[in-house]
């Protein structure tokens, strides 16, 4: 199996390039024999540390900026709330508002932060180059309807084979639980952040940082690993240590099935349409999911 991390050489100038380019950024040179490269036809290229950077930016920035805005929340909390307590602040996090306010700016500053780097090293035309096709835009409506197509037949499935079982059925999981909850506070700014924001920071992570990034080893590895990951990044860790919430551990397990095969849909639309079909799918997914919730109430399972 062929790995693409090494840097080649242009036949024509000589220069080396990364080894996913179909065409040389120097020349313009392309070798037509080079049928293999179009695997990343669609693409955003980076090299290798920016691909890493885009998805550890994702990951990891987006949990150490909810735990800096906690401390900053909990130090305004304590100015505002003269004499309060831990337990005071501990239940003052949890309110729904609060958890808007949180990811809504963590959110915010994460897309700003890719805004900043791409604007600092001029890459909007190759972050944005997908976004000239049509099709990118039509396939990716498709897909995002199909997407929550996939979640209601899953979802049904998972019914039947408990209530065969003589078990509950499954209810939503607590990132859904969570995210209904915050709707329901400011709904139009509740659609851009969870609509729009939230799915083009996880598309650049996940899919221009960690698929494009597994690609380079081969396209099943890539599917399987960003699939996976992109699954559990919306488990809700808390029911391992939490004993409130132990007993919702078998729920968030039922349930992650669903956002693994929504992973490896939107791989496969980025991998085929590039990151302008992948956005459009999970937009129009989100957007879906969260009208939904406000036309019912926030009621349905």
């Amino acid at each position: 199996m062929r790995a693409y991390f090494k840097k080649e050489e242009c036949p024509s100038c000589h220069t080396k390039h990364d080894p996913t380019l179909m065409r040389c950024p120097s020349c313009g040179y392309e070798d037509s024999s080079r049928r293999d490269l179009r695997a990343f036809e669609h693409h955003v290229h980076e090299s290798v540390p920016w691909q890493i950077a885009y998805f550890l930016i994702q990951l990891v920035g987006f949990q150490l900026l909810g735990i800096i805005l906690s401390l900053i929340f909990q130090v305004s909390f304590a100015m505002s709330h003269p004499g309060s307590t831990t337990e005071d602040f501990a239940a003052w996090s949890k309110e729904p508002g609060t958890n808007f306010a949180l990811t809504a700016i963590a959110y915010l500053i994460l897309t700003g932060a890719f805004a900043i780097i791409w604007a600092i090293r001029k890459k909007y035309p190759t972050i944005f180059a997908s976004f000239k096709n049509y099709k990118a835009y039509l396939f990716g409506i498709l897909g995002g309807v199909a997407l929550i197509a996939l979640q209601i037949l899953y979802n049904l499935g998972a019914t039947a084979i408990l209530k065969a079982m003589g078990q509950a059925s499954p209810t939503i999981n607590g990132n859904e639980t969570a995210i209904r909850s915050m709707v329901k506070i400011l709904p139009p700014l509740a659609l851009f952040i969870f609509g729009i924001v939230g799915p083009f920071a996880e598309e650049i992570g996940y899919r221009v940082g960690l698929f494009s990034l597994c690609s380079r080893f081969g396209k099943v590895l890539a599917y399987i690993i960003s699939a996976v990951i992109f699954g559990f990044i919306h488990f809700n860790w808390a029911a391992l240590f939490d004993p409130t919430l132990q007993a919702s551990l078998a729920n968030e397990l039922i349930i992650i099935p669903s956002y693994i095969v929504s992973g490896v849909a939107l791989g496969f639309i980025y991998d085929k349409l590039g990151l302008a079909g992948s956005l459009t799918a999970h937009v129009t997914n989100n957007m879906i999911s969260l009208v939904i919730t406000l036309v019912s109430g926030g009621n349905n399972a």
